[in-house]
């Protein structure tokens, strides 16, 4: 049995998946853990990209909305 009240699962995921895009990340989550509104989780999809961007996602965004995961 799922211990989750309906008001502990976010209403909405978005989706990030990255690939090179280290130099817009700040910026991007920035503005989305800046979003008002119903409840909501962040999808960080990084897809084998030569840069670090999950490094930097979790070293740099410390919010539980956040999941990171690596596609390579």
């Amino acid at each position: 049995m799922n211990n989750s009240s309906p008001a502990d699962i976010p209403r909405y995921s978005i989706l990030i998946t990255s690939f090179r895009s280290l130099r817009f990340l700040k910026e991007c989550f920035g503005s989305l853990l800046n979003l008002a509104g119903p409840s909501y989780e962040i999808l960080f999809l990084e897809n084998g990209s030569p840069e670090p961007e999950a490094d930097w996602v979790e070293a740099n965004v410390k919010d539980p909305k956040v999941r990171v995961f690596r596609l390579s």
